[in-house]
């Protein structure tokens, strides 16, 4: 069919390889979202053709070269003038890049802890779609999946903050000390 070449056409090994992972999921079934979810999810997991053996990020499925690739991707597209979805891609990409907090780890300029929170948030829109992770977060059921992205470093502040007040309180008794002492 005229839409079975189309769909092949153009869309390369990531178009296939998403296929392969679940057969309903193309470019033309519906539900974009699944396909670019699946298709960002494969893209975590993709290795040179002539390697065999790539690396791999520590404590994850994925290669340091995925995650180069779609890191790459992620920026290019975000810095693309009107590109379509350049505001998403580009919280995406802050998202994933951003430093990581104390006691969080990072691998080929990657917060680990927040490429596992990407890589859940497209598994469940790879399952379930766009709309339904959308209802899910708007029901407040998967308000900790989005949140992320809404507002990446509130948590992180609110730690840093409480930390904060645990040293000014460390030291205020510091201080009285001293004062007893003179």
């Amino acid at each position: 069919t005229p839409a079975g070449a189309r769909a092949g056409r153009g869309r390369g090994a990531a178009a296939a390889s998403a296929a392969k992972e679940d057969p309903g999921v193309t470019p033309f079934s519906g539900d974009r979202s699944k396909y670019f979810a699946a298709m960002m999810l494969n893209t975590l997991k993709a290795r040179p053709e002539d390697d065999k053996n790539p690396k791999i990020i520590p404590g994850t499925v994925f290669t340091e070269f995925g995650v180069t690739k779609l890191l790459d991707g992620l920026r290019e597209r975000s810095e693309l003038t009107g590109a379509q979805g350049k505001a998403i891609m580009k919280r995406f990409y802050d998202f994933l890049v951003a430093p990581p907090s104390e006691g969080q780890q990072s691998a080929c300029g990657v917060n680990l802890e927040h490429l596992e929170r990407f890589a859940n948030f497209l598994a469940k829109m790879q399952a379930s779609g766009w709309e339904a992770v959308r209802n899910d977060f708007l029901s407040g059921n998967g308000k900790d999946l989005l949140e992320a992205f809404a507002k990446p470093r509130v948590e992180v502040l609110e730690i840093e903050v409480k930390q904060l007040k645990q040293q000014l309180a460390a030291l205020a008794l510091e201080v009285a000390e001293l004062k007893r002492a003179r």
